[in-house]
């Protein structure tokens, strides 16, 4: 009887342990996965089925101005969605929720998100869902492309612009003159050159 008690302590002993290593790994696993995402140079941002914040890491932080402890557990569509999409937003994930289809999953999409002191600005969103036993799971990776999106519009204003004077030119003149040419014969009204 003796040593049935002791093998009895033994596998009582040997569970607690496996229970305490496996804690331990996912402890670890944990923050590992927290420092990898707080590295990231993108925001990464979890959004759970009920529209609200799940997941949040440094660069979100930065980009949007919400700390984590003020980010997690508010909606996405009342913190980083501006006001004029916050509905569309929201039937887009109703839509998604009921039918399982999405426009936007895996897309890469550029879009205007809205910071904590509610400026406007343009930014490029991943956006992806995973299936978590009955409910779903929403992630994306985020960033911030106002300087690009300036890059662009100087562009396109440096093509239809002179360097020197900054009036119109030749190509814009010409744009100009076909739009008014087509609106000539919907509108019977004859354009004029200066």
């Amino acid at each position: 009887q003796f040593l049935d008690a002791v093998e009895q302590v033994g596998m009582h002993l040997g569970r607690s342990f496996e229970r305490q290593y496996a804690h331990a790994a996912v402890s670890l696993a944990a923050s590992r996965l927290r420092q990898i995402l707080d590295s990231a140079g993108e925001a990464f941002i979890g959004m759970d089925s009920s529209g609200e914040i799940s997941e949040w890491n440094v660069a979100a932080e930065q980009l949007f101005g919400w700390t984590r402890e003020q980010a997690i557990g508010r909606r996405v569509s009342d913190t980083i969605v501006p006001e004029e999409y916050r509905e569309l937003h929201d039937k887009g994930l109703a839509r998604f929720l009921s039918t399982g289809q999405s426009k936007v999953l895996g897309q890469r999409l550029e879009l205007e998100g809205q910071r904590h002191d509610d400026t406007v600005f343009p930014l490029e969103l991943t956006l992806w869902a995973l299936r978590e036993g009955d409910a779903w799971s929403f992630y994306a990776f985020a960033r911030d492309i106002t300087a690009r999106k300036k890059a662009e519009a100087d562009l396109a204003h440096d093509a239809l612009h002179d360097a020197l004077t900054g009036l119109a030119n030749r190509t814009a003149l010409n744009t100009q003159l076909e739009h008014a040419l087509s609106r000539m014969g919907r509108d019977f009204t004859s354009p004029a050159v200066l």
